[in-house]
Parts: structure tokens; sequence; C-alpha cells
């Protein structure tokens, strides 16, 4: 698949596990189907959303292997390669070009702070073993520190690979100055699920969320909406969406992808230790707001 047609709904995919919290391979295959049959445009391997912190540099790409496999060049494969260990890092990016891969995310190591010279190293020194292009991850909640879009685009000036931003800060106004003020440098996914189409209509070519494991075609379906030039049609659809981005975001992340995936009939297993299952009100809300989108599946129904 070209690199310039990347844009569209991305499902940064959840990792199953088996209940020893082993990965499940079969699972892994039958779901990541599913997902593509929603309608998303890529997924997005071994990110967040699938745990990766908890995952070995082996598991993550056999985890790749698996769903590129899967995929057969169905919809863009794109592995997250980001880790502390640059070693690994090139690793996995090396690993991604070889199964095919359309781009990789990577985000900063995220345990030692890091100056503006030592994140372009850590950024070129993946991009001196791939001629994929490169996801910049912004996710300040685990590397501790925003990059603005001044910063990011001196990244891209110095290592031409990063050609993409995940925006992960949840801050509108920013994915605004990168579609206006840096439009010729970096193109812009969000990664913000309350800003799902906001963020459209600010410029953003798309979004990888992890929402569509288990609603796919309704966040498919707002970006068709607005695609195809029906902007009222995509604020309604995003309506009746927007309740349940927003139990998304209220909290940890991956318990909740994970909940809401068991309660529409699409179960694949637990956390992986040291995360827990989500509980309380939390878990009440998002119940309620799969039930508003009408995706609860009917007890004793088949998934």
């Amino acid at each position: 698949m070209s690199t310039d047609e990347l844009a569209g709904v991305h499902c940064a995919l959840a990792t199953p596990f088996d209940q020893n919290q082993e990965v499940d391979e079969a699972r892994l295959r039958s779901f990541a189907d599913e997902v593509i049959a929603d309608g998303v445009a890529g997924l997005v391997v071994g990110g967040s959303t699938g745990e990766c912190s908890s995952l070995t540099t082996a598991e993550r790409m056999r985890v790749t292997e698996v769903v590129a496999e899967t995929a057969d060049g169905r919809v863009a494969l794109i592995p997250h390669v980001g880790s502390c260990s640059i070693r690994d890092a090139r690793e996995m990016a090396r690993h991604a070009e070889s199964v095919s891969a359309a781009a990789i995310l990577a985000v900063s190591p995220y345990y030692e702070p890091l100056d503006d010279e030592e994140v372009t190293a850590y950024y070129a020194g993946i991009a001196e073993v791939t001629d994929l292009p490169i996801i910049f991850y912004n996710l300040p909640i685990a590397v501790g520190a925003n990059v603005d879009p001044e910063r990011l685009a001196r990244f891209c000036e110095r290592v031409p690979s990063i050609r993409y931003v995940k925006e992960s800060t949840g801050d509108l106004s920013q994915i605004g100055v990168l579609t206006t003020d840096f439009a010729d440098t970096v193109r812009v996914f969000n990664g913000w699920d309350t800003l799902f189409l906001p963020a459209l209509v600010e410029g953003a070519i798309g979004a990888i969320v992890g929402t569509p494991n288990f609603a796919g075609k309704a966040c498919v379906g707002v970006y068709r909406l607005l695609a195809e030039g029906d902007a009222e049609g995509a604020l309604a659809a995003w309506e009746r969406l927007r309740p349940l981005m927003q139990v998304m975001v209220s909290g940890g992340y991956a318990n909740a992808v994970k909940a809401a995936m068991e309660m529409v009939g699409r179960p694949i297993g637990p956390l992986r230790s040291p995360l827990l299952s989500l509980g309380g009100d939390r878990r009440e809300a998002l119940e309620q707001a799969l039930d508003g989108l009408g995706l609860l599946a009917v007890a004793g129904a088949p998934s």
C-alpha cells in the first residue's frame, strides 16, 4: 500500500490474551479480521491500547507478524516500534519493513528525560534502518512532556522520515496549528477519542484510536460522512458517538477497551498484569454509552 494513501480511521489494536496471560494468536487472527470487516483503513499494532509496555520485544514482533498475515494487504499495517531501547526500536523497525508495513509509529523513550538532540538521535537511529515513513507519537502522558508544533517541525526537518504525527495531547488548538502552519511539514492523525470529529474538521487526515476495536462501524461512519461532504450527517452521527468517547478518555484506556469488547460480544481475554479490569461507576457509564449506541450484546447471543 502506498504511504501516500495513509488517511482515515486506523484502529489502535488491542492484544488478546488467554487466561494464562499469553498472547492468544488464534483470537488475534479472528479479531483482527472482525475489525477489518468494520471498514477501518488500517491497524496500528503494539501501541498503548495493545499493552506494548507489558509485551516483550519478541512478542511485539510476533503480534505484528500475525496481524500482517491476517490483513494480507487489505488495510495499512502500522506497527508501533517505540521503546526506551534504541536497539529494540531499530530491530522492530527492520521487522516492520520485512512484513510489508505501510509505516511505523514510534513514541520517544519515556524513562530518562531527553533533550532535543537526544530525541533527534533516537528518531534518526530508527530512520537509518528502514525506508518506512515514521509517525511521531506525541504522548505527553507517557513521555512527560508535550512536543509543540515548532519542536515537531524541527524534528521533521532533521529526520525527513518523520512525515506524520499521532497527536495524543487532547489539545484541539495544537492540532489546528499543525494543520495550518505546518501542513507542508507533517500530516496529523488525531489520537484523542473526544476530538475525533473536531480534529477532522480542523484538518487531521484521520484518527488512530482504540474505539474501533469494538465500535469501528460507528467511527468509520462519522469519517465517511464528513469525507463525502455531509457535515450535518457527520455531526449527528458524532453526537451519538460522543458520550462513548467521553467515557473512553475518563481513566485508564486499555481496560476500558477490553471491557467494552466484552460488552459488545467481542471478548479478547484479560489484561496482562499489573493492569486490572474495569469496574465501578466507570464500567456502568461505559455500559450505558454502549447501550445508547445499540452495541450491547444480547445475553446468551453468540459473539
